[in-house]
């Protein structure tokens, strides 16, 4: 199941801000057969929330703002001697809406497994139109941007012990560039690159780079 909401605010004739929101849950469940005494259970949910601030510092030029947080749940759940496959998995402490062919909650769901991540991210991104006269092509633009992202991260067992090995929270800061070329209305070439600074790095080290060039072309037909 997934719930979105969206409110949108003109300021002027140039500017715009808006609040967004999403809430999402998929549960699965895997039923092997009888002769297996358990059945596996899988909970995943996402919270997300935001404010967008977009507009045209110049006419023609695009500059959006964009602050969000994310939050990532997963359980993991193990139900013994469910052989019954009509047996789920319930929790009698957590309310849920219940119809009239719902099962009764009679077995707890052992957790086994739960995992959090929280990620927070700001981004600015500049677009503006490349301007040479007397051109022959459709459109020639380009776009810098950068990005900063921090993420925690945790997992436990069932017993309530902490499982994840090795750095917890994370940063991340990047810049990129990409220029957008239709030389025809038919083609597009997208050439650009990313640098990224992570913090802390991989295999102990207190910071990584890299730098990522990329070219894409689309053909419409």
């Amino acid at each position: 199941a997934t719930v979105n909401t969206e409110v949108t605010y003109r300021l002027g004739d140039f500017w715009n801000a808006r609040a967004y929101g999403s809430a999402s849950q998929l549960e699965v469940q895997t039923y092997a057969k009888k002769a297996v005494p358990f059945r596996d259970g899988n909970d995943n949910r996402q919270l997300t929330g935001g404010v967008l601030l977009e507009g045209e510092p110049i006419l023609g030029h695009k500059l959006t703002l964009d602050a969000r947080a994310d939050r990532f749940s997963h359980f993991f759940n193990k139900l013994p001697g469910a052989t019954d496959a009509g047996q789920d998995f319930c929790d009698p402490d957590v309310p849920r809406l219940e119809i009239l062919w719902d099962a009764r909650c009679t077995r707890l769901p052992q957790l086994r497994t739960r995992t959090y991540q929280h990620n927070i991210r700001l981004e600015a991104r500049y677009e503006a139109p490349i301007t040479i006269p007397g051109r022959l092509f459709d459109t020639l633009s380009f776009a810098l941007g950068s990005v900063l992202e921090g993420d925690h991260a945790t997992r436990f067992d069932g017993s309530g012990a902490d499982t994840l090995q090795g750095a917890q929270v994370r940063g991340i800061g990047s810049v990129y560039g990409e220029v957008l070329f239709k030389p025809f209305s038919f083609l597009t070439v997208l050439p650009g690159f990313r640098a990224d600074v992570f913090a802390p790095g991989p295999s102990g080290v207190a910071a990584a780079f890299a730098i990522n060039p990329k070219v894409s072309t689309r053909l419409d037909l």
